[in-house]
């Protein structure tokens, strides 16, 4: 991953051994969704599947959301990577899910794959989709203020109350691997009376660049515009205690950005594109927000 990621134009994460064993600890997750063309006993191209549950537009899906596509770079052009995909999405088929999503960074190869195995292989795919990026730099040893560590009750009732097209639905021990199983886990949580919110992402480093703090959540609950100021400035300080310098928040349309702007975060030119893959042939359609995780 990192020889072939190295490559692209824009600064790429990091993916330790580490992070992807811990990866592969999120509950539910089904080993036989990780597909690998091995060369001389070495792995040339590989992708991975990590289940979520969806409601679109009302109706409830049990995804797989497929990531970490990779072709090694002496093998690419050379249809490895539509390989894995394809046998990935047909697995995903006959265990009985309702379908993939799967996120590429605009510009990339994996665009093309995406786009033309789906309807190969007689599934609906259409890029959903688009999530743009704002990010800032993080001072060291910013004050926490009052922040506490997030609860998972807290944690699930915040999540339920999101209103888009597309949200992400959580059990309970998926809430408790987001805000403490992961690797890296920053969440925080502001109680101010029957008021509380909570924000949570991870630190990872990245390929040439500064360690960063990747947002994930953006539940502000009912905190009022001063208390989702003070939230995110003790997510922030929780970040660079880990050592982040830059963090960094999808712009997804189902979370108010106003605090974000007011705490200095700007537009990237990161761009990534959301593509969903149904059985069955019938086109589908754009939403307007979602609220899912872009990994």
């Amino acid at each position: 991953m990192e020889r072939s990621w190295s490559r692209n134009g824009g600064q790429s994460l990091l993916y330790s051994s580490r992070f992807l064993a811990n990866s592969f600890t999120y509950p539910g997750t089904p080993r036989q969704m990780a597909v690998a063309v091995y060369k001389s006993g070495q792995p040339v191209a590989f992708v991975a599947g990590f289940p979520r549950t969806v409601r679109l537009r009302g109706r409830v899906l049990r995804l797989i959301l497929n990531t970490f596509l990779t072709v090694a770079p002496e093998y690419q052009g050379k249809a490895y990577g539509a390989a894995v995909w394809s046998e990935f999405v047909n697995r995903v088929h006959r265990a009985g899910y309702d379908g993939t999503i799967n996120f590429c960074v605009d510009g990339g190869p994996t665009n093309t794959i995406v786009q033309v195995c789906g309807p190969r292989l007689g599934f609906a795919t259409g890029r959903i989709f688009s999530t743009s990026y704002m990010a800032r730099m993080l001072p060291a040893g910013a004050p926490g203020g009052p922040c506490g560590t997030a609860e998972t009750g807290a944690f699930l009732d915040l999540a339920a109350s999101i209103d888009a097209p597309l949200t992400r639905l959580w059990s309970a021990p998926e809430a408790l691997w987001q805000c403490r199983g992961r690797d890296g886990a920053v969440a925080v949580m502001l109680e101010e009376g029957p008021h509380k919110g909570i924000l949570t992402g991870y630190g990872m480093d990245v390929i040439g660049g500064p360690k960063a703090l990747l947002v994930e959540d953006l539940l502000w609950g009912t905190l009022d515009a001063a208390g989702r100021a003070r939230l995110l400035a003790g997510f922030l300080a929780a970040g660079a205690q880990q050592g982040a310098k830059v963090a960094v928040v999808g712009r997804m349309g189902y979370a108010d950005e106003q605090p974000l702007l007011d705490a200095g975060f700007r537009k990237t030119r990161r761009l990534v594109h959301t593509y969903l893959t149904l059985w069955g042939s019938q086109p589908i359609g754009p939403v307007d927000s979602h609220y899912i995780d872009v990994f």
